[in-house]
């Protein structure tokens, strides 16, 4: 009888916990998001998509430019009033979609731009069990004439979903302010 109370309390245990854990999402459906933000504007939710590493890495970088002497004119152009007391309370999700939601505001050329676009979604591929590229076509119609450029984003797993890293032209961006304006 003891045994079989023991049988049944590990089996409710593994049950509930195989019941917790959520299925691997695909890699390609976390893409599919992460367009969709950006052509919603939805830079929270954007921001919700990229991996806590990555969040980390452009705080860090931009954070030091808008700290230096000459980061002012910088600040006031992407934060408004903002000071830099203010700034440092931000979380890196928060200071990431502002910039984002400024950088977009401050150029709407580009934001009619990746509105009118079409994207695709071509496969993935997987560099390491932790670790793809997702391929998409980038199609936009420029009055009559059409472009079509393919390009890639790369994921990381976090736990049971892929969250985006930065692009190489956010990151060259970012490193470019901090060597002109930071530390």
């Amino acid at each position: 009888m003891r045994l079989r109370v023991v049988l049944a309390v590990l089996l409710l245990a593994t049950t509930s916990v195989t019941a917790q854990q959520a299925p691997q999402e695909d890699v390609e459906a976390v893409a599919q998001r992460y367009v969709a933000a950006m052509r919603a504007h939805n830079w929270k939710g954007l921001a919700d998509l990229m991996h806590p590493l990555a969040l980390a890495k452009f705080h860090t970088l931009l954070g030091a430019a808008m700290h230096s002497p000459s980061g002012g004119e910088l600040r006031q152009h992407l934060f408004g009033s903002a000071s830099i007391a203010k700034l440092d309370s931000l979380n890196d999700h928060d200071f990431y979609a502002q910039f984002i939601a400024a950088a977009m505001a401050d150029e709407p050329d580009l934001q009619r731009f990746m509105d009118s676009a079409h994207v695709k979604i071509l496969g993935h591929v997987p560099e390491a069990p932790d670790l793809a590229h997702v391929v998409y076509s980038l199609r936009i119609g420029l009055g009559p004439v059409s472009v079509s450029k393919p390009d890639v984003v790369t994921f990381k797993r976090q736990g049971n979903t892929w969250l985006a890293l930065l692009r190489a032209d956010i990151e060259i961006m970012a490193e470019s302010m901090r060597q002109r304006f930071g530390s």
